[in-house]
């Protein structure tokens, strides 16, 4: 019975069938924008790790505001002033006030910040014509993550955001997926001409290099790494990567037969025969 094309489909099951995990490796934090965790990622700690203000402004007891009013305002001496950073040297005293920075730790005593703009200083004073909600403007120990949460699961792929989560832990080294080497073998009839056109046509050049290129980026971008090699009268030579600092096989005008870059040749050598087999067969 004449052999007949498969699916996309099934072509990637078969594919995935044979595939085998990769092992894992230790990378640094910087290093890690583009890998795939290799662990699940539990919090350690709070983020934030701290009751902090999320405002510029004035740390109070909301107690001592609810009789303010423009007519009555009240006034709160301000003590102590909390840059980002800074723990308070003493915490808020009834009746005081605390100028305070965005991000710096609450100070023991305080309940409340009133932000900037809602407020006037009169010799040294803290002036307020309204009451003040208590619990206004502060941000809670663990309101964005708590302490045992899973942050990340293994098989995300890191992006900006997750590297930023992962600073925030604490994290310096990551264990991620051994990121692959991609071959990628071009004849040597197709990469002269490509090469040819791009030199003597370059008007053409997108209609004959744009396979090639867009082949090369497509799979750096999904692992980062890439050899790139061609295969002309039964050897194969490796130019190493598109960066050139990996190689692979063994050494330039390796036999295509060994190693790993024979593995690749030998494996699209069968699916280029099954290929022209089942389009005879169509």
């Amino acid at each position: 019975m004449p052999a007949k094309l498969i699916s996309i489909e099934e072509a990637r099951t078969r594919v995935l069938t044979e595939a085998a995990a990769l092992p894992s490796e230790t990378i640094a934090l910087s290093e890690a924008l583009g890998s795939v965790l290799a662990e699940d990622i539990i919090a350690s700690h709070n983020v934030p790790p701290f009751n902090n203000s999320g405002m510029d402004g004035y740390a109070v007891r909301a107690s001592d505001t609810v009789e303010a009013t423009a007519d009555s305002p009240v006034r709160l001496p301000i003590s102590d002033t909390l840059p980002a950073g800074h723990v308070a040297a003493h915490g808020l005293q009834p009746g005081e006030a605390i100028r305070i920075m965005t991000g710096a730790p609450l100070p023991d005593g305080a309940d409340t910040v009133v932000q900037s703009e809602l407020t006037s200083e009169d010799d040294g004073y803290l002036v307020l014509v309204e009451p003040v909600k208590r619990g206004k403007n502060i941000r809670r120990a663990g309101e964005d993550i708590a302490t045992g949460d899973r942050v990340l699961s293994a098989g995300v792929s890191l992006g900006p955001a997750e590297i930023g989560v992962l600073a925030s832990l604490g994290h310096a080294h990551l264990l991620v997926q051994f990121a692959q080497l991609i071959a990628v073998l071009l004849q040597g009839f197709a990469e002269q001409f490509t090469l040819l056109i791009v030199e003597h046509a370059p008007q053409a050049t997108a209609a004959c290099a744009a396979g090639t290129v867009g082949l090369r980026r497509a799979i750096a971008r999904g692992c980062g790494r890439i050899g790139v090699g061609r295969i002309d009268e039964g050897r194969a030579e490796q130019s190493g990567d598109d960066d050139g600092r990996h190689g692979f096989g063994q050494g330039a005008g390796a036999d295509f037969h060994s190693g790993f870059f024979g593995w690749c040749f030998r494996t699209c050598f069968c699916v280029h025969s099954l290929n022209w087999h089942d389009r005879r067969a169509a």
